[in-house]
């Protein structure tokens, strides 16, 4: 059953940049974290079309939530290692990390979107700043 209201308009804006990401993605020749930026925006986001545009069962979704959480930490972390020349073993611990301090937020009932928003607006910050 599809969801309505606030939920359905999130749902098509994810399929919206899901096709952008994948144009994107296919786009992309020589820049190897790009495209695995690109490639985790098109999970992120098609993730994000299946948890706001259905209607599912609470344990289900909060399943979806946990790995859709795990593939934005790697996402904003992929972000964050073009800036600052990380390697992807840096990507993988700062995900990891960060992950975990979402996942334990999930199942603790705290409203881990303010810290992921937190961190996510920190990274952006110094992305601009480098450049």
């Amino acid at each position: 059953m599809l969801t309505s209201g606030y939920e359905f308009t999130t749902a098509i804006t994810n399929g919206l940049i899901f096709i952008v990401s994948l144009f994107c993605m296919f786009n992309i020749k020589n820049n190897k974290l790009w495209k695995l930026f690109f490639i985790l925006m098109c999970i992120d986001s098609f993730l994000g079309v299946i948890v706001h545009g259905f209607v599912m069962r609470i344990e289900l979704n909060i399943i979806l939530w946990v790995i859709l959480t795990i593939f934005l930490t790697f996402t904003v972390n992929t972000l964050l290692s073009i800036f600052l020349n990380l390697s992807y073993k840096h990507i993988v611990v700062m995900s990891i990390i960060l992950s975990l301090l979402l996942i334990i937020e999930i199942f603790s009932g705290i409203n881990y979107l303010l810290t992921f928003d937190f961190y996510t607006l920190l990274i952006l910050l110094i992305c601009i700043y480098v450049s």
